[in-house]
């Protein structure tokens, strides 16, 4: 029986690991679109992170940027490692974006 409960209770703490993430908020300062495909995103208090055009989610993430972008709004990012520094260099794990209501 003790063998099945630490069977089940490594199961739990494993997949609670693999779900890991990180949400940011913030302000877009610039975006940039180019260079083979890749969208840049860089952010109002430092930080930068981009996405390539054969991302499944490109359009969807580049159309919600770029409407938060001129509408001033601030977005929340998700990034796929709990770790993520929001506000300093370039992350390459952007798992999404939301939109932020004012």
């Amino acid at each position: 029986m003790k063998k099945y409960m630490y069977l089940i209770l490594s199961m739990v703490l494993f997949s609670s690991s693999a779900q890991a993430y990180k949400e940011c908020s913030v302000q877009l300062d610039r975006l940039y679109v180019g260079d083979n495909g890749y969208l840049w995103l860089f952010f109002k208090n430092g930080g930068a992170t981009y996405i390539q055009q054969d991302n499944v989610n490109f359009k969807n993430i580049y159309s919600m940027v770029l409407a938060a972008h001129m509408a001033n709004r601030v977005i929340t990012v998700r990034f796929e490692s709990d770790s993520a520094v929001c506000n300093q260099g370039t992350r390459t794990d952007l798992q999404g974006v939301f939109l932020e209501s004012n």
